[in-house]
């Protein structure tokens, strides 16, 4: 997942996004119908869908941080490394504006 690494390295997210689809609709000039803004909207949507993915598992992944036996388990040497992803996460949907296009959407349903 792009949001999981700096955001120095993930900003380079779009480039990589039109290139993709160019080449999508090289191969299958069908795939013209899926523009490239809905793709874009698409992996918008996937931060904020990650975002909350994480939160509900880091619930309970965090409780193993609690103790100083549960940090050296094998799980809790893994979610130590939240402590870099998250902050990722959020600065991608920040400068992707997900919060922005989840109120245009839900605004849409009303």
């Amino acid at each position: 997942m792009a949001a999981l690494h700096p955001p120095v390295v993930r900003r380079k997210d779009l480039d990589f996004l039109k290139q993709y689809h160019q080449r999508l609709t090289e191969i299958n000039p069908k795939a013209t119908a899926y523009t490239y803004q809905m793709l874009l909207e698409d992996y918008r949507l996937g931060f904020v869908l990650w975002w909350m993915i994480l939160i509900t598992l880091g619930t309970d992944v965090l409780k193993i941080l609690e103790t100083p036996e549960g940090r050296e388990t094998p799980e809790g040497k893994e979610a130590e490394g939240w402590g870099t992803t998250m902050p990722y996460m959020y600065q991608a949907i920040e400068d992707h504006d997900c919060y922005g296009m989840v109120k245009r959407l839900l605004s849409l349903s009303n």
